[in-house]
């Protein structure tokens, strides 16, 4: 995964964190808003659905955060 710098700009790194950090984000506040809809086992389900796009969210951005770093080569 260290040669994505060929093909992704940083600003493009910046942008898929960003839109990545906007889902779960919108996720958290409909579920804080509307507990209601969700019941039982959507909920589990809802809960595990945010935790794996936070988790994406981070990927994104320490990808953004090391793209000036230059790739270690051990």
């Amino acid at each position: 995964m260290a040669n994505y710098r060929e093909f992704i700009s940083k600003r493009e790194c910046l942008a898929n964190a960003v839109l990545w950090s906007v889902i779960p984000a919108l996720q958290i506040g409909l579920l804080l808003f509307f507990p209601d809809r969700l019941s039982g086992n959507m909920f589990w389900w809802y809960v595990a659905l945010l935790l794996l796009q936070s988790l994406s969210c981070a990927f994104h951005w320490r990808r953004w955060l090391a793209y000036d770093k230059s790739p270690r080569n051990d």
